[in-house]
């Protein structure tokens, strides 16, 4: 899979909207890995902004998104949940995790 990596939530909403508003060659992403506490807009404002925008756009595209945390309480999983993300992989990352995403959210 090829992959493109953003510095932080603000860059991946700007490049996920041709995406999501059915832009003519916008470039396609199968799959979103963001980190919750990225710099500028973190991953749940990032997240909640993504659904919003495919919420108001015609082609009802949904981009998976699996939030990455070091966050392992209960609650707080559950509040990066309720942003919208479709998983969540508490770090350290490990590489069987992240396949078991992409087969889940993917397969």
């Amino acid at each position: 899979f090829p992959v493109t990596i953003t510095g932080d939530g603000q860059e991946l909403l700007e490049r996920l909207k041709p995406m999501i508003r059915g832009v003519g060659q916008a470039e396609h992403f199968d799959l979103v890995f963001t980190d919750i506490s990225m710099p500028i807009m973190d991953g749940d404002s990032a997240t909640r902004a993504i659904r919003e925008l495919e919420m108001l756009s015609p082609g009802k595209v949904h981009v998976p998104i699996v939030a990455v945390t070091g966050h392992a309480f209960k609650e707080e999983q559950e509040r990066i949940q309720s942003a919208g993300v479709d998983g969540v992989i508490i770090k350290p990352i490990r590489p069987e995790n992240i396949a078991s995403e992409f087969e889940r959210l993917l397969g």
